[in-house]
């Protein structure tokens, strides 16, 4: 039985780790119509290196392949029920073209991390061991990485909605605001005027109720905000907590990992590098970092520019600007190595 016949089965659990590890990096449409073709060229013991000229032809060709299969599938794909579904095929085979046509080593290693996080759950409900699994599984997380970034990412545009939103609502409140302003003043102007002057006095009335609703809707517009504000302080905070967690797994596990196995192939061992994909997680994560230190600013200059906050309440947001700096600061600097290192020889008769 195929391996996507069996994930399918799954129970409800294990079948919702399987749709996590799918995203914006391998959407889970391709996995779906393109079940058996890539099981049968991904499905292998061969551990391609990417310092190795053949081995990288041979993936960037498979890619290609890969690439022309699901514009095949999108093009055969009919029926108005599938509208959606050939516009997703579509969509990735595009994305894929522009996005790993420079380095298609990543996305093979990322296709082969699903199959194998796939294998993994069918054997751990079936109880079965891990006999005869294809040797590139063992001690992978290229799939749960990029399945971080993918949620990390989705974060991070949504909060850039609920920035908009929350400039929208701003903007809404100032112009309410000076009308407001505008009705105040006039009437105080009429409240000046001889009090027998019918036309002034209900003129007078009917702005003063005008005053009143407004005010009103001003306070709801003022919680409104405060609630945005709240919410949205929460969320880039929280996102700034997972980010700094992913770092964290990047820098001091996948690249100490590498660091390691590089040192281990000066005396001989094989060395399978996984650079380019740990360089793709760290311009990932720079760029998160960079646009949610620019959200954090903006949200900042909002609240300068309408100041809500009563007096005496701590500034979160300086302290996660701070914070978040100091991140972007670490991965740069944590990124510096030696891609190549000499060969380390012992020398014999020496103390």
């Amino acid at each position: 039985m195929a391996l996507w016949t069996k994930a399918q089965q799954l129970p409800p659990d294990s079948l919702q780790q399987i749709r996590a590890i799918y995203g914006d990096h391998f959407p889970i449409e391709v996995r779906h119509y393109l079940a058996h073709w890539i099981e049968e060229k991904f499905w292998s013991d061969v551990d391609p290196s990417p310092d190795n000229p053949q081995h990288e032809q041979y993936v960037a060709n498979l890619i290609n392949q890969l690439i022309q299969e699901i514009e095949n599938k999108a093009a055969v794909v009919a029926g108005q029920e599938f509208f959606l579904t050939k516009i997703k095929l579509a969509e990735a085979a595009k994305v894929f073209r522009q996005r790993y046509s420079g380095n298609p080593m990543q996305l093979f290693n990322y296709v082969r991390q699903c199959l194998a996080t796939e294998m993994r759950l069918v054997q751990a409900v079936n109880g079965e061991g891990t006999t005869g699994l294809p040797s590139f599984i063992a001690n992978s997380s290229s799939a749960e990485v990029m399945h971080k970034l993918d949620i990390l990412r989705n974060r991070t545009r949504e909060q850039a909605e609920d920035l908009r939103r929350m400039e929208q609502e701003q903007e809404a409140f100032a112009l309410q605001y000076h009308e407001c302003t505008k009705i105040n003043a006039t009437i105080q102007h009429l409240s000046t005027q001889p009090a027998n002057q019918q036309e002034a006095q209900a003129n007078l009335q009917k702005l003063t109720r005008q005053k009143e609703i407004m005010e009103q809707l001003l306070n709801q517009k003022i919680a409104g905000l405060m609630q945005l504000r709240l919410a949205l302080g929460d969320k880039l905070q929280e996102t700034f907590t997972l980010i700094n967690t992913l770092q964290a797994q990047v820098l001091d596990e996948e690249l100490i990992r590498w660091k390691r196995d590089q040192q281990l192939a000066g005396n001989g061992s094989v060395f399978n590098s996984n650079l380019d994909t740990i360089q793709e997680w760290c311009e990932s994560l720079a760029e998160l970092i960079w646009t949610n230190r620019q959200q954090i600013k903006e949200v900042d200059r909002l609240k300068q520019k309408l100041a809500l906050d009563p007096p005496g309440v701590r500034d979160a947001l300086a302290q996660l600007l701070s914070e978040i700096t100091q991140l972007l600061s670490s991965l740069v600097t944590s990124t510096f190595i030696i891609e190549k290192q000499p060969p380390q020889v012992m020398k014999t008769n020496t103390r």
